[in-house]
């Protein structure tokens, strides 16, 4: 049975991808299409390509009263290994306020680390969406006295930045003697503490005067 013959065009169309730009000069070989079309277009003034800027990421504001940290700082010291729990607080643009602490169930500390299951995280997650809060801060405790015991061990970082991930959140480590370090591994935060019992040591640590 003979097969149904097709046109040139119809063949060129079907193949256009593999002919990719060059497909009018072969419209035109086959006079399916005019010769004007092989003609290239008037070519206009190169204009200078303008970079294009991207906007920087907006500071993120974290505050937080010296009292909460006070309240903080007694949750995680009433044992002796290290300890943690969320924080939350409102929500006002790019300004967060922390002012509650969201516990977790079934820690087990040691003296070099904190775990908790990842069903006790979702739980205390699951708890602040439904008061419409999101998660402001991972706080926890370092077993060491002195500013230099408040350092960030490298899971600590790493847990951050997973973290940060989902949540505009800053991570903190409390010292036994009432030092307590912010850290974040975006450059844009920015961070505040109000209220007496406080003092600032620099932009990232602080002493609480302990009862």
């Amino acid at each position: 049975m003979p097969q149904p013959q097709h046109s040139p065009l119809r063949r060129i169309i079907a193949n256009l991808p593999r002919y990719s730009r060059n497909w009018l000069q072969w419209l035109a070989v086959l006079g399916e299409a005019p010769p004007s079309a092989m003609r290239p277009p008037d070519r206009q003034p190169a204009r200078a390509v303008q970079p294009k800027r991207t906007p920087a990421p907006a500071a993120e504001h974290f505050v937080a009263g010296s009292w909460f940290l006070h309240r903080c700082y007694h949750h995680l010291m009433r044992v002796a290994n290290e300890d943690l729990h969320l924080v939350t607080g409102m929500t006002l643009d790019n300004q967060y306020v922390m002012t509650d602490m969201v516990t977790l169930q079934e820690i087990n500390g040691s003296a070099t680390g904190a775990f908790v299951s990842a069903q006790n995280v979702r739980e205390g997650l699951m708890l602040m969406e439904r008061y419409g809060y999101t998660c402001l801060g991972v706080f926890h405790s370092h077993p060491g006295r002195g500013a230099a015991s408040t350092q960030p061990s490298g899971t600590d970082w790493s847990n951050q930045k997973t973290w940060e991930q989902a949540y505009p959140l800053v991570g903190a480590v409390f010292s036994r003697d009432g030092y307590v370090r912010f850290f974040a591994s975006k450059p844009q935060v920015q961070l505040a503490v109000v209220g007496k019992k406080v003092t600032k040591i620099n932009e990232n640590l602080y002493r609480l005067e302990i009862d």
